[in-house]
């Protein structure tokens, strides 16, 4: 005789399945944001297709963002990892490719005395350093603006809440607010110390288009594909990375030996926000400057991604093969691009939740060089 204390979860009236009373159904949102941006002549011999999506997944909420910034001689694509909160995500992503490109006039005329970068590495470093120098003060203004804008909404959210305690109540004070009101007021408002994102970046120059510059704080990561070989193009900022579980010891960090996190929770080591975790979790972000390679045959791209991605895809040629199987059977080519483009990341998004059960939200972009 059936529990009447069951709930039936699939199955036709012969065969239900049943679970006991109280036991979570995990179930993914697969509700997708996918877009796709044409460049045309962004050099004398390619066009750029910039394809981007994302999916809640597992998640309550979406603490991911992402933004493309295009100019007349610059491209800025990031991707923005949230955590213990959407705010400084949100905050960072609206500001950060704007900040950036603000800068990026010492970046051009560098690059506009050099037109082509040599592959010594006294050439590279030197404009390495001079960028990095650029970014760190960008980087730095934009933690300081997120503390002032943190604070602000804190005090309005406070003052709010102490102002409707000391009212008298009412049958008009106690009445719930407007469905669609966007006062913060309420305690879930405060932004709390923990709040905070990653920024992954990747920049590119009509100067040079034969160079990636790539911008990262955090573990979301970038990869470079040439058409044979998967390339990293970012370093995921983890404690357990040589150089980072160095500098966070040296100031009087801790990592579990067990799980490889700091304090045994924060699994990854730069990041912006974070106030509780400053300086051993830093913002600082870390340049590295790429050649492309020239390509031989088959598609050439650059994918970025939160983390989520990589909680499925499991390497980075595993998420390359994914996307050049894709492309070779659906014959991608200049004339359909845009839609299999569209599919791929589609595809991509459900495959990372629903096949590789990736538990975190999922977002991605994918910059295809479309050579004419």
């Amino acid at each position: 005789m059936q529990n009447e204390s069951s709930l039936p979860i699939s199955g036709d009236d012969e065969q239900l399945e049943y679970l006991d009373e109280g036991m979570i159904i995990m179930e993914a949102n697969l509700e997708k944001d996918v877009k796709c941006s044409l460049i045309k002549d962004w050099s004398l011999n390619e066009n750029i297709l910039i394809g981007r999506g994302q999916v809640i997944g597992f998640r309550e909420n979406q603490e991911d963002f992402e933004k493309i910034l295009i100019g007349k001689e610059t491209i800025l694509c990031g991707v923005f990892d949230g955590h213990c909160g959407d705010a400084c995500a949100r905050f960072i992503s609206s500001k950060c490719l704007d900040e950036i490109s603000q800068n990026i006039k010492l970046l051009n005329n560098n690059i506009s005395t050099n037109t082509t970068i040599n592959s010594d590495n006294s050439n590279q470093n030197q404009i390495l350093n001079i960028n990095e120098q650029v970014l760190e003060e960008t980087f730095a203004k934009l933690q300081s603006d997120y503390i002032q804008f943190r604070e602000e909404i804190n005090s309005t959210t406070t003052t709010n809440s102490s102002n409707n305690n000391n009212n008298t109540l009412t049958p008009e004070t106690t009445a719930l607010p407007p469905e669609n009101s966007t006062s913060t007021n309420r305690e879930e408002d405060i932004i709390s110390l923990e709040c905070g994102t990653t920024a992954n970046i990747i920049l590119l120059s009509s100067h040079n288009p034969s160079t990636i510059y790539s911008i990262n704080c955090g573990d979301s990561r970038a990869i470079y594909f040439n058409g044979t070989k998967t390339i990293m193009l970012s370093r995921d900022h983890k404690p357990n990375d040589l150089d980072e579980n160095s500098r966070i010891k040296k100031l009087g960090g801790h990592i579990d030996e067990e799980s490889g996190r700091i304090d045994g929770f924060l699994s990854y080591s730069r990041s912006f926000g974070d106030l509780d975790y400053q300086p051993i979790v830093s913002y600082s972000p870390e340049l590295k400057i790429m050649e492309r390679q020239e390509k031989k045959s088959g598609a050439e791209f650059i994918l970025i991604a939160t983390d989520g991605l990589f909680e499925g895809f499991k390497s980075n040629e595993e998420c390359t093969h994914y996307i050049t199987e894709f492309l070779q059977s659906h014959n991608y080519n200049a004339e359909n691009a845009t839609i299999v483009i569209s599919e791929l990341i589609g595809s991509m998004l459900d495959y990372c939740v629903n096949e590789l059960e990736s538990m975190d939200n999922v977002t991605l972009q994918l910059v295809m060089f479309m050579h004419k």
